[in-house]
């Protein structure tokens, strides 16, 4: 990474990881974050949930025979290689801004996240991209 170029730093939700890893959802703004994110030139910060929404997800993609379970521990893998900073979280104030905002607790622990952090939120939710 040259010494000039600024690092960007985002917090991630399993909606953004998932578009990246399933082979059906993937496009090219998420696979340019990526390809940012794996050569340093951004940071990616995430709820300690996170790998429990991305395996889940895996496993259903499985069940529904999107992917073969190979290909799911693969990804899988993958995903467990990558440097994601997980936050420790203020559950008390992630509750309240469920309750605030109609949220389930998973997703507002991704925008209180963002909201503390300052810092933008690579998301497909909506709802999440309406709050941060």
């Amino acid at each position: 990474m040259a010494e000039n170029t600024k690092v960007s730093r985002f917090v991630v939700d399993a909606s953004y990881v998932l578009a990246f890893l399933l082979p059906d959802e993937q496009n090219s703004k998420v696979e340019r974050a990526f390809e940012r994110f794996v050569t340093g030139v951004s940071i990616f910060y995430s709820s300690p949930i996170l790998p429990y929404e991305v395996f889940n997800s895996l496993s259903i993609a499985v069940k529904r025979k999107r992917i073969k379970s190979d290909q799911g521990a693969e990804m899988g893998k993958l995903f467990l290689e990558w440097d994601i900073h997980y936050e420790p979280l203020t559950f008390s104030s992630v509750f309240a801004l469920a309750l605030k905002k109609h949220l389930t607790v998973y997703d507002a622990s991704y925008a209180w996240l963002a909201q503390e952090k300052n810092m933008p939120i690579l998301t497909f939710d909506k709802d999440l991209l309406k709050i941060v």
